[in-house]
């Protein structure tokens, strides 16, 4: 979906910053382990191993991509597993 200019995008500093170190050290981690597979012959220990170690990297992104966007007619919600939307109508003031 294209982004307007009048759309506010809402997300943490944290979120922006937090994720990168834990991905760099998952993915680091990933890359040992790989390098160790094909030094040592191919075993099944540290493919393993590095294929959770990607798959958790990929898993702290999802995670931390979670954002709400004010868009001019509706609310959108976008979380780790779906995204949510809700027309300005359904929204109570407080």
């Amino acid at each position: 979906m294209p982004r307007k200019n009048s759309d506010e995008t809402l997300n943490r500093t944290s979120q922006k910053v937090s994720p990168w170190p834990l991905t760099t050290l998952f993915v680091t981690a990933a890359a040992g382990l790989i390098a160790a597979d094909f030094a040592g012959g191919f075993e099944s220990g540290p493919l393993t191993g590095a294929a959770v170690s990607l798959g958790i990297a990929a898993l702290v992104q999802r995670v931390n991509g979670s954002r709400i966007t004010l868009r001019e007619e509706k609310l959108v919600v976008i979380d780790p597993l779906m995204t949510h939307t809700a027309p300005h109508t359904d929204i109570a003031r407080t």
